[in-house]
């Protein structure tokens, strides 16, 4: 065995489908690398509430840097994730993820906020070569979803917003996804199809988020847009 649980008592409920354990030690190839004296893991495939695997590092502004999820199996449609993430230079960052199954919608919403950046120094602030970010409270909000109310009717929203120029540059866990990002692109759509018939209004804007970008190279905005297609036999 690659790994195994070594524990004083160890229970296996089937019907539960979890198993718990006292004094466990986990042994990877036959060499302790974890004790705990209570455990409770799953023994089938099932979802269930726990903390998941941490995430830890560290930064040259950020310092000792570590995450801690806890997903929270709340029911079969819908579930949230909760991670603190304490940052030793920074401050402790609070992120929420939730997700919403229906029978027409799906919605997924994900918050982080950090109420006060250790960082932040308004005395220093703007002065070429300081490390102070330009806000004291840092947050980001990402929101995407979609629902079909009718048979004709449907509609989708994709929106995301952080709150200074440097959160990703601070905070970013997609290493270049996020750090060279100019803009956050939003937009919202609704829809209507009836046989050859097409209506669809939309809105569509972004926030810049790279100061650098130029007036030719930043994305167009349409507040609003509405496009009718008659896709039929105009002549009858």
């Amino acid at each position: 065995n690659t790994w195994l649980l070594v524990g004083s008592e160890i229970e296996l409920d089937q019907n539960a489908g979890r198993g718990t354990g006292r004094n466990i030690v986990l042994r990877v190839k036959d060499i302790p690398v974890f004790y705990t004296p209570y455990l409770s893991f799953p023994i089938n495939e099932e979802r269930s509430s726990g903390l998941l695997y941490p995430s830890i590092g560290s930064t040259r502004e950020g310092g000792f840097d570590y995450s801690q999820p806890y997903y929270f199996n709340l029911a079969p449609n819908y579930d949230a994730t909760l991670t603190p993430r304490l940052m030793s230079e920074r401050g402790l960052m609070m992120s929420l993820e939730g997700r919403h199954l229906g029978e027409s919608s799906s919605n997924e919403l994900q918050l982080s906020y950090l109420h006060n950046d250790a960082q932040f120094d308004p005395a220093t602030l703007g002065i070429t070569g300081s490390e102070s970010p330009p806000e004291a409270k840092r947050w980001q909000l990402n929101y995407l979803g979609s629902a079909e109310f009718t048979r004709h009717w449907s509609a989708s929203a994709d929106f995301s917003a952080i709150s200074d120029f440097d959160y990703f540059q601070d905070f970013g866990n997609a290493g270049l996804t996020d750090t060279t990002r100019s803009y956050l692109y939003r937009h919202g759509v609704l829809d209507f199809h009836q046989q050859d018939l097409h209506l669809q209004a939309a809105l569509e804007s972004f926030q810049q988020i790279d100061p650098s970008l130029s007036d030719l190279d930043k994305p167009y905005s349409s507040l609003p847009r509405i496009n009718l297609n008659y896709l039929g036999d105009i002549s009858q």
